[in-house]
């Protein structure tokens, strides 16, 4: 276990950004709340990918987290009592850090050490890989307390396969098997098949996975608009 899950960071901000030579980590740093996705840890997030997905000097975002979970998914505390309108307004700013993941052109990398749940699920299966420790489980447990986690739905399924999906979806359990492996369903793929060596930095992604997901957001995929954060298939990565 990394100085990550080890080291009390909770005097510093909700998201703490570093750069380690060529990468660079964006730490979720909410261990009390156990990294809860609340708007300002979402903006802060999306902030960070965006700006360095313009810095040429990284060639390799990873996501990781503080504390004993990686991410208990929305911040339902800062969720009850509130209006349709903060309810979608959530959603949207979700909708943009899942966008920004996308959108990075570097591979972002999920690196799991705990529990990543509903959104905190979806936020791993949004990346292009993960990397789960022995001890991270994954979850969507909104039917538990009679939701359903229609949003994570979409990337997940497409990580690990509808029918596998479905039972996580369907019954809520956490997950600590080898499917957890699965959840980073795209591997990143240089533009062109290949780099020159004076351009080694990867290039966004192809043409017609921004047009799949354009689709994606214009179909209907789920009532909720931040559906448009899934992901291609796994066969339309491949060279």
């Amino acid at each position: 276990m990394s100085v990550l899950e080890t080291t009390d960071t909770a005097a510093a901000g909700p998201v703490l950004v570093r750069q380690d030579g060529p990468a660079a980590h964006i730490t979720l740093n909410r261990p009390a709340q156990r990294n809860a996705l609340s708007l300002e840890v979402m903006r802060e997030v999306t902030a960070a990918l965006r700006r360095l997905g313009e810095d040429t000097s990284v060639r390799v975002i990873v996501i990781e987290a503080s504390g004993p979970a990686f991410c208990a998914g929305h911040d339902l505390g800062e969720m009850v009592g509130r209006d349709l309108a903060f309810y979608q307004h959530v959603f949207d700013v979700c909708t943009e850090m899942m966008e920004a993941i996308h959108g990075a052109p570097q591979p972002v990398i999920a690196r799991v050490h705990a529990i990543a749940t509903a959104a905190g699920c979806q936020l791993v299966a949004a990346c292009d890989l993960a990397v789960a420790a022995e001890e991270a489980r994954f979850a969507t447990p909104g039917v538990k307390i009679g939701l359903f986690c229609s949003t994570p739905m979409v990337p997940l399924s497409r990580a690990i396969g509808r029918k596998r999906a479905l039972e996580m979806l369907l019954t809520g359990t956490a997950d600590r098997r080898a499917d957890r492996a699965r959840l980073g369903p795209r591997q990143p793929r240089r533009a062109g098949g290949g780099a020159r060596r004076d351009d080694r930095r990867p290039r966004g992604r192809d043409r017609g996975l921004e047009q799949l997901h354009g689709r994606d957001r214009q179909g209907g995929l789920s009532t909720s608009r931040s559906t448009s954060t899934s992901r291609a298939p796994t066969t339309s990565r491949r060279p």
